[in-house]
Protein backbone atom coordinates (compact mmCIF):
# COMPACT_ATOMS: atom_id res chain seq x y z
CA UNK A 1 0.00 0.00 0.00
CA UNK A 2 1.18 3.38 -0.51
CA UNK A 3 0.87 4.56 3.18
CA UNK A 4 2.99 1.24 4.29
CA UNK A 5 5.38 2.37 1.77
CA UNK A 6 6.31 5.36 3.26
CA UNK A 7 6.29 5.00 6.68
CA UNK A 8 10.00 3.52 6.69
CA UNK A 9 10.77 6.67 4.91
CA UNK A 10 9.12 9.11 7.39
CA UNK A 11 11.09 7.16 9.90
CA UNK A 12 14.36 6.73 8.27
CA UNK A 13 17.00 9.56 9.94
CA UNK A 14 17.97 12.92 9.07
CA UNK A 15 21.82 13.87 7.89
CA UNK A 16 24.37 13.93 10.47
CA UNK A 17 25.73 16.94 11.21
CA UNK A 18 27.94 17.74 10.30
CA UNK A 19 28.53 15.16 8.03
CA UNK A 20 32.34 15.61 8.35
CA UNK A 21 34.56 17.96 10.09
CA UNK A 22 33.67 20.97 8.08
CA UNK A 23 36.76 22.31 6.00
CA UNK A 24 35.19 24.60 4.21
CA UNK A 25 31.98 26.77 3.37
CA UNK A 26 31.13 24.24 0.69
CA UNK A 27 30.96 21.67 2.70
CA UNK A 28 28.38 23.15 4.77
CA UNK A 29 26.64 24.90 2.06
CA UNK A 30 26.45 20.87 0.62
CA UNK A 31 25.07 19.74 4.32
CA UNK A 32 22.67 22.37 4.66
CA UNK A 33 21.06 21.60 0.95
CA UNK A 34 20.80 17.80 1.96
CA UNK A 35 19.34 19.11 5.20
CA UNK A 36 17.07 21.12 3.31
CA UNK A 37 16.03 18.45 0.40
CA UNK A 38 15.08 15.81 3.25
CA UNK A 39 13.01 18.55 5.26
CA UNK A 40 11.36 18.65 1.75
CA UNK A 41 10.94 14.77 1.30
CA UNK A 42 9.72 14.48 4.54
CA UNK A 43 7.24 17.82 4.67
CA UNK A 44 5.64 16.35 1.41
CA UNK A 45 5.53 12.64 2.75
CA UNK A 46 3.82 13.83 5.84
CA UNK A 47 1.33 15.92 3.47
CA UNK A 48 0.34 12.37 2.03
CA UNK A 49 -0.41 10.75 5.30
CA UNK A 50 -2.47 13.77 7.31
CA UNK A 51 -5.10 13.61 4.96
CA UNK A 52 -6.22 10.33 6.08
CA UNK A 53 -6.44 11.61 9.74
CA UNK A 54 -9.52 12.62 11.41
CA UNK A 55 -10.83 13.68 14.75
CA UNK A 56 -13.35 15.25 16.69
CA UNK A 57 -14.01 15.75 20.34
CA UNK A 58 -17.76 16.08 22.06
CA UNK A 59 -19.04 16.58 26.01
CA UNK A 60 -20.09 13.20 27.24
CA UNK A 61 -21.87 12.21 30.24
CA UNK A 62 -21.67 8.57 30.48
CA UNK A 63 -24.97 7.32 32.03
CA UNK A 64 -24.52 4.93 35.48
CA UNK A 65 -23.35 1.31 34.63
CA UNK A 66 -24.15 -1.87 36.38
CA UNK A 67 -21.35 -4.46 36.11
CA UNK A 68 -21.21 -5.80 32.39
CA UNK A 69 -23.65 -3.40 31.31
CA UNK A 70 -22.49 -0.86 28.34
CA UNK A 71 -23.49 2.26 26.64
CA UNK A 72 -22.97 3.54 23.23
CA UNK A 73 -22.98 7.20 21.80
CA UNK A 74 -21.61 8.84 18.88
CA UNK A 75 -19.38 11.31 17.72
CA UNK A 76 -19.46 13.18 13.94
CA UNK A 77 -16.30 13.01 12.81
CA UNK A 78 -16.26 14.47 9.07
CA UNK A 79 -14.73 12.52 6.56
CA UNK A 80 -14.77 9.25 8.52
CA UNK A 81 -15.96 5.92 6.52
CA UNK A 82 -16.96 2.80 6.87
CA UNK A 83 -13.66 0.37 6.93
CA UNK A 84 -11.49 3.04 8.39
CA UNK A 85 -9.51 2.19 12.05
CA UNK A 86 -11.14 4.00 14.67
CA UNK A 87 -10.32 4.89 18.54
CA UNK A 88 -11.54 6.68 21.59
CA UNK A 89 -10.30 8.13 24.73
CA UNK A 90 -11.90 9.92 27.53
CA UNK A 91 -11.01 12.98 29.66
CA UNK A 92 -11.32 11.08 32.97
CA UNK A 93 -10.41 7.80 34.36
CA UNK A 94 -12.40 5.31 33.31
CA UNK A 95 -12.29 2.98 36.69
CA UNK A 96 -12.20 -0.38 34.91
CA UNK A 97 -14.37 0.63 32.11
CA UNK A 98 -13.95 -0.26 28.98
CA UNK A 99 -14.19 1.70 25.18
CA UNK A 100 -14.14 1.12 21.75
CA UNK A 101 -14.55 2.87 18.86
CA UNK A 102 -15.33 2.21 15.39
CA UNK A 103 -17.19 3.81 12.61
CA UNK A 104 -20.62 2.79 12.33
CA UNK A 105 -21.58 5.53 8.77
CA UNK A 106 -20.68 8.04 6.73
CA UNK A 107 -19.22 10.78 9.41
CA UNK A 108 -20.16 8.99 12.44
CA UNK A 109 -18.10 6.94 14.99
CA UNK A 110 -19.60 5.09 17.53
CA UNK A 111 -18.24 4.70 21.19
CA UNK A 112 -19.30 1.94 23.23
CA UNK A 113 -18.37 2.15 27.39
CA UNK A 114 -18.55 -0.89 28.54
CA UNK A 115 -18.22 -2.03 32.72
CA UNK A 116 -16.66 -4.94 33.53
CA UNK A 117 -15.31 -3.70 36.75
CA UNK A 118 -17.49 -5.76 39.20
CA UNK A 119 -18.99 -2.89 40.40
CA UNK A 120 -21.58 -0.30 39.37
CA UNK A 121 -19.75 2.85 38.29
CA UNK A 122 -20.99 6.52 37.56
CA UNK A 123 -18.28 8.60 35.34
CA UNK A 124 -19.07 12.10 35.47
CA UNK A 125 -19.24 14.39 32.51
CA UNK A 126 -15.73 14.88 30.58
CA UNK A 127 -14.51 15.43 26.84
CA UNK A 128 -14.59 11.85 24.69
CA UNK A 129 -12.53 12.07 21.62
CA UNK A 130 -12.40 10.05 18.74
CA UNK A 131 -10.20 9.80 15.88
CA UNK A 132 -10.18 8.14 12.86
CA UNK A 133 -7.43 6.57 10.12
CA UNK A 134 -7.61 5.53 6.40
CA UNK A 135 -5.69 2.71 5.25
CA UNK A 136 -4.74 2.61 1.46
Amino acid sequence: SATGDLMPQILSSPPLYPPTPVRVWEDLDEHLRVMWDYLERLRVRVGQLLPMFRSASATYDPPSLLDGAGATTTVAVTGALLGDLAWASFSLDLQGVTVTAYVSATDVVSVRFQNESGGTLDLASGTLRAATYRLD
